[in-house]
């Protein structure tokens, strides 16, 4: 919870509620006359959320604001959130987890989102404030992403010095440097935020009219769950034209809380809720726990997690994905043979398709090449997801190499497609590894 010195438990709940609000308006793409109901239970607009003295929300429309969380100026995000994430409970995962928790609101909100450079591969200035004319000693961007910069010495004095002493035991703190796993995981889970702005119009909205039409917010008033955000998106209520030709409605939970929470929300109960394909196929394997009970309208979030909801829209039917395959470049193979698999995913429904591939390969292979746009390996499996119209179809092509030793075996294949609505498909590819012959000259 937020901590403000001597303060009292009242004054500090105050103060975070009061941070909770001054986000959801900028998440509404800080628009002066939003409506939304602040802590106290009150309906107010984003003007009068106060933010400083000044009011949180001060624009007209959603394209006259930036929305940012680290920029060029002050520390860049994972600095700030070194100093504020206790040291010895606090670990690398968790870190990559609080960089991310704050890169969605800006990826998911209204608005024009700014992502300062680097911020995807936790970059560093080791602590420095005010780095315009520290040089590319600090201000150094490894786009191998072998390092993040972090530790590489005390930064100048200047505006930094009162600080030397809390900084020192940081720099030199082997936990807080990356390795160069934590840099790629932490830039390929950025990408997800990315994949999952661009997958629906409702997250990039153009009028203010719109956004208050169509951005809604639970878990408020005095009694809410400290430290959970919940934004719904709406492209079917009664009047509103249809945006996004895939979802019908999109519900957001940002949870800051170390722990899992979990809301009931009553009015979205019923309905075809799923997480969304991109994180049902994501390489973080904590966001994939969430869950909901589409029945009751509970929602679960892990702690430190954003979790995205959907509701895929049917409108005049179903997608039908029946007619996928998945066949192999030969029947037969020797060890250090190449095999090429090629899965067909085609949906001959009347309805777009929120599609996600789960490859699981057999043990006794290699990826080899590049994969396919979009596909993922994630242990023994490779993912894929996306959206297929009516009648569209997409093939997926890879390669594995048969392992050394691996002989007298049937290497079975198999891929689950789902099609969004919880439907699946498996479709099987096995080839039959035999024995390498060995002929000896001579008539032996």
């Amino acid at each position: 919870m937020w901590q403000a010195g001597a303060s009292t438990p009242t004054d500090q709940r105050n103060r975070l509620l009061l941070l909770i609000d001054q986000i959801k308006v900028g998440l509404a793409g800080n628009l002066a006359d939003y409506e939304l109901v602040d802590r106290t239970g009150a309906t107010v607009t984003g003007s009068q959320v106060d933010y400083n003295g000044q009011p949180a929300g001060y624009t007209e429309d959603p394209q006259e604001v930036i929305t940012y969380i680290s920029k060029h100026d002050n520390q860049t995000l994972y600095d700030i959130n070194a100093y504020t994430a206790p040291t010895m409970t606090t670990t690398m995962a968790d870190r990559i987890r609080i960089q991310q928790l704050g890169l969605s609101v800006v990826s998911l909100g209204q608005g024009v989102p700014f992502f300062h450079a680097g911020v995807d591969m936790l970059r560093s200035k080791s602590l420095d404030r005010d780095s315009y004319n520290s040089g590319d000693w600090f201000n150094r961007l490894d786009f191998t992403y072998q390092t993040n910069n972090w530790g590489a010495g005390l930064p100048m004095e200047g505006v930094n010095g009162t600080n030397w002493y809390l900084m020192q035991p940081l720099l030199v703190n082997p936990a807080m440097k990356p390795a160069p796993s934590d840099i790629v995981y932490s830039a390929d889970l950025f990408r997800e935020w990315l994949e999952i702005r661009y997958s629906s119009r409702l997250f990039r909205l153009n009028t203010a009219a719109d956004i208050s039409d169509r951005v809604t917010f639970f878990n408020d008033g005095p009694s809410q769950l400290e430290g959970l955000i919940v934004m719904h998106l709406d492209d079917v209520s009664a009047g509103l034209a249809d945006l996004d030709p895939n979802h019908e409605q999109i519900i957001i939970l940002f949870n800051a809380n170390d722990a899992e929470q979990t809301i009931t929300l009553a009015s979205l109960a019923g309905e075809a809720w799923a997480l969304h394909p991109t994180q049902q196929a994501s390489l973080d394997a904590v966001v994939q726990t969430s869950a909901v009970n589409s029945t009751t309208g509970a929602f679960t979030v892990p702690g430190r997690t954003t979790a995205v909801f959907i509701v895929p829209q049917v409108a005049g039917g179903e997608p039908n994905l029946s007619g996928s395959s998945k066949t192999a470049s030969v029947a037969n193979a020797l060890m250090g043979d190449t095999i090429t698999y090629t899965v067909v995913i085609s949906n001959s429904g009347n309805a777009t398709a929120s599609a996600m591939l789960t490859d699981t390969l057999p043990s006794g292979v290699t990826v080899i090449g590049t994969l396919p746009a979009g596909m993922v390996q994630v242990g023994d499996e490779l993912r894929w997801s996306g959206t297929l119209a009516a009648g569209e179809e997409v093939s997926l092509v890879y390669a594995v190499q048969v392992d050394n030793g691996v002989v007298e075996v049937n290497l079975v294949n198999s891929a689950v497609i789902n099609d969004g609505l919880g439907n699946t498909f498996t479709r099987t590819a096995a080839v039959a590894v035999g024995t390498p012959r060995i002929y000896l000259p001579g008539g032996v």
